[in-house]
């Protein structure tokens, strides 16, 4: 997976927690690459507590987009650390090893140099007024977006990869549509079966946490 770490637990870890090694590969994502994964969600806690010593608080999955091609799903546990503070860790869902977040490089001013001078190249022409901005810190792509006011005083979005510094710019429809494909889409009743009846996977999404990606940047 581009620009991802991944860390092995380690056979003793995997023992410890009842963790086996997966036999194949989940097929879809979201609710139902878990439905799908080999391991079950008690073992990645077990898992998660033997490498962050500490106390549960959430767990569940994260659809995580990848940059190339389709997003992927990770289980996701939150600990609450036993010298304080809190842990946010990731694993893989059919091999149940540790997916490290990748680390943003470029600072904020950085990126937002490079947002606005993106726009002005693609305007041909000086006077873009960057509006805001933010970093997305996601497990395997962080980019800071930007809002910028270009030359011509339309909107633009701008993406700058927080690693090497790629700039890609949208209009406010095409971003709103890059948003939306990382979604699970209710109409497409995507189903699994559990105890023998059709499960649908679609009606369960991932919850919002804003502290995740502040827990995310503590882990460089």
């Amino acid at each position: 997976m581009r620009m991802s770490m991944r860390v092995a637990l380690g056979a003793a870890l995997l023992m410890a927690a009842g963790v086996a090694p997966a036999p194949a590969r989940a097929d879809g994502f979201g609710a139902c690459a878990v439905l799908d994964s080999p391991f079950m969600l008690s073992e990645i806690v077990e898992a998660a507590v033997a490498i962050e010593p500490g106390e549960p608080a959430t767990a569940g999955f994260t659809v995580q987009p990848t940059g190339t091609g389709e997003p992927e799903t990770l289980f996701k546990v939150k600990v609450r650390k036993e010298g304080g503070g809190k842990a946010l860790l990731f694993f893989d869902t059919d091999t149940a090893e540790q997916v490290v977040p990748v680390q943003p490089e470029l600072s904020l001013l950085e990126a937002y140099a490079l947002a606005q001078t993106a726009v002005e190249d693609a305007a041909g022409e000086k006077g873009a007024v960057v509006l805001r901005g933010r970093l997305r810190h996601r497990v395997f792509v962080p980019n800071w977006w930007f809002a910028v006011a270009d030359p011509g005083a339309k909107l633009v979005f701008a993406r700058v990869d927080a690693v090497d510094g790629d700039v890609q710019l949208f209009t406010p429809k095409q971003a709103a549509k890059f948003h939306a494909r990382l979604k699970l889409h209710k109409k497409k009743r995507i189903y699994r079966h559990v105890s023998g009846k059709p499960f649908r996977c679609d009606a369960l999404e991932e919850d919002d946490d804003s502290e995740d990606e502040d827990l995310m940047s503590e882990l460089d």
